[in-house]
C-alpha cells in the first residue's frame, strides 16, 4: 500500500540531511528532518551513505520512494555547447564533449546536464560530471541498506526547485539568490529562456568582514555572466551580512529570502538542508530533472514491480487464453461437424439439379448455380445484355458490325472460329479500302475490341484476317 510519503536525501563529504515529506494532502508537508553525520574523513561517503540508510530504518521511516541530492564536493560542472537541441541527441554525445572539457576518460564519468538555451545552432547546456566509481560505491552501501534513490542529482538542480517552489526563480532571470552557509555560498540564476541553472559555490572563511568579503566575490560572479542581474536575493545564514552596506558595493537591490526550511534535527547548514528539501519535492514536482543514475546504474525499481505485476498477469491471461481456447475449440469442432453434414447434403442436391455432374472446384457451389441460373433465364427470355460470354452474343455482335459497313463493300466470309476468350474471323473484300472500313466498323462496335488484324493482297481480293474479342470476358 503506497504511504505517499518521500525521501529526500542531500548527502556531504562528512555529513547527509535526510527530509521525509507527506503528499498526501493537497500541500506537501515535511514529517521528519534529520542530520547524519561522519568525522571519518572525506574518504569514507560509502560509510556516510550507509549510515543514512541505517538511521532512515532506526527511525522506522515508512515512504514510497526516495531521491538522492550530491553536495557540489563530488561534481563539476560545465558550461558547454553542443550542436542538437533534442535532449536525447544530446545525453547520447555529451559524454564525451564532457570527457574534452575535464581531460578525463569518459568511461570514469558519471554525466548528466542540463540545457540552458536552444537555438538554430544548438543548444548552450550545464553539464555535470562526477567520479563513477565513488557513486557507484554511494549507491551499492544504500542499496545495501534497503534504499534505492530514483535519482541521483546535482545538489544546485535541488537548491533551484526548492526556489521554483518559494519563489517565481523559474521565470526570472534578472535575479541572484545566494544561499549562505556558515563555510560556504552558492550563487543561483536563472538561465535566460530555459530551464537549467547558472550556479557557482564558494567556500566562505573566517574572514573579518563578512560583507567586504561577500560583496568580492558578487562582483566578479557580476562580471562573468552576461546576462544582467537586478536584483540580489539572500536567503540562509545572514546574520553576518550588512545588507545596506552589500547594496552600496554591488548596485544592485539586495533583499532577504525565506525559504521556509524545515528545522533539521542536528542543527544542519542551509545549503544541505534546501538541497535534502528539494530532492524531496522531485517525486511532487515536474520540470527539472538532472539525473547521474541514467548515465551509469539506471533506476530499475519501477521497472522490477511493473515487470513482477506483467509476469503474474501474462499467467493469468494465459489460463483465461487457455480455457477460452479449449471453449472456441470444442465449438469448432461442432461447426465442423455440422458444416460437413450440409456439404454432403449440398454437394448430393447439386448433382440432382445438374444431371449428375460434379461441383466446380474453382468457385463455390452458390455461384455456380447463380451464374447456371442466369443462363437459364437468357435462353429463355432471348439473348440479354449481360450474357456476352455466349457464342451466339459474341456472333451477333459480329454480324451487327459486318452489317453496319455499307453497300458498296462486298464481304466474303470464309471462316468464323469463336472460342472461350476470341472470335476469329477469315475472308476477303472488294479492296484495301473496304477491308479498312470494315475492320473500323468492328472497333466501333460498342462490345467488340481488335486484338489483331493481318491482311494481304490477292487480286481481285483484298484478304484479311481478324482477331476480335468482347471486353470484360476471357483471360489475357
Amino acid at each position: 500500500m503506497e504511504s505517499n510519503q518521500f525521501l529526500g536525501i542531500a548527502i556531504g563529504r562528512q555529513q547527509a540531511v535526510v527530509v521525509c515529506m507527506d503528499a498526501r494532502g493537497g500541500e506537501p508537508e515535511v514529517t521528519d528532518s534529520f542530520l547524519v553525520r561522519t568525522d571519518q574523513g572525506t574518504t569514507e561517503a560509502p560509510s556516510l551513505a550507509a549510515a543514512v540508510g541505517r538511521a532512515i530504518r532506526s527511525r522506522g521511516l515508512v515512504y514510497d520512494e526516495s531521491a538522492a541530492a550530491l553536495s557540489s564536493d563530488f561534481y563539476a560542472q560545465y558550461p558547454m555547447h553542443s550542436m542538437f537541441t533534442d535532449s536525447r541527441q544530446i545525453e547520447g554525445t555529451i559524454r564525451y564533449d564532457a570527457e574534452e572539457a575535464t581531460a578525463a576518460d569518459a568511461t570514469t564519468l558519471a554525466v548528466t546536464f542540463e540545457i540552458l538555451d536552444t537555438g538554430p545552432r544548438g543548444s548552450e547546456v550545464m553539464v555535470y560530471s562526477a567520479d563513477r566509481q565513488s557513486l557507484t560505491d554511494i549507491l551499492l552501501d544504500m542499496q545495501a541498506e534497503g534504499m534505492d534513490p530514483v535519482v541521483m542529482e546535482p545538489e544546485v538542480v535541488s537548491l533551484a526547485r526548492v526556489l521554483d517552489s518559494k519563489s517565481n526563480f523559474a521565470h526570472d532571470a534578472e535575479t541572484l539568490y545566494v544561499i549562505l552557509d556558515a563555510d560556504s555560498c552558492i550563487f543561483l540564476k536563472n538561465a535566460n529562456k530555459g530551464h537549467g541553472v547558472y550556479s557557482r559555490r564558494l567556500l566562505r572563511g573566517a574572514a573579518a568582514d563578512p560583507t567586504a568579503e561577500l560583496a568580492g566575490h558578487l562582483q566578479l560572479t557580476l562580471a562573468a555572466w552576461s546576462e544582467p542581474v537586478q536584483t540580489l536575493l539572500l536567503a540562509g545564514d545572514t546574520k553576518s551580512i550588512d545588507l545596506e552596506v552589500l547594496r552600496q558595493r554591488t548596485g544592485r537591490r539586495v533583499e532577504k529570502a525565506d525559504l521556509a526550511l524545515p528545522d533539521t534535527e542536528g542543527q544542519a547548514g542551509p545549503v544541505l538542508t534546501a538541497a535534502a528539501l528539494g530532492a524531496a519535492l522531485a517525486h511532487v514536482a515536474r520540470g527539472r530533472k538532472a539525473d547521474f543514475r541514467r548515465d551509469f546504474m539506471p533506476y530499475q525499481g519501477r521497472r522490477k514491480i511493473l515487470q513482477k505485476s506483467l509476469r503474474l498477469m501474462s499467467v493469468s491471461l494465459t489460463v483465461v487464453l487457455l480455457v477460452l481456447a479449449g471453449y472456441f475449440q470444442l465449438k469448432t469442432f461442432r461447426m465442423q461437424r455440422y458444416t460437413a453434414r450440409l456439404e454432403k447434403k449440398l454437394v448430393a442436391e447439386y448433382k440432382a439439379g445438374m444431371y449428375g455432374q460434379n461441383p466446380p472446384s474453382n468457385m463455390p457451389i452458390l455461384t455456380r448455380l447463380k451464374s447456371v441460373h442466369r443462363q437459364v433465364k437468357q435462353r429463355k427470355e432471348g439473348l440479354g445484355p449481360g450474357d456476352d460470354n455466349s457464342v451466339v452474343a459474341k456472333l451477333t455482335y459480329l454480324l451487327e458490325a459486318v452489317n453496319k459497313t455499307p453497300s458498296s463493300i462486298d464481304v466474303n466470309v470464309q471462316q468464323i472460329a469463336i472460342t472461350e476468350r476470341t472470335l476469329r474471323l477469315q475472308g476477303d473484300t472488294n479492296g484495301r479500302r473496304s477491308t479498312l472500313q470494315l475492320f473500323d466498323e468492328m472497333k466501333k462496335h460498342p462490345r467488340l475490341e481488335v486484338e489483331s488484324n493481318r491482311v494481304s493482297p490477292s487480286p481481285p481480293r483484298d484478304k484479311f484476317e481478324v482477331t476480335l474479342k468482347v471486353p470484360g470476358q476471357g483471360g489475357s
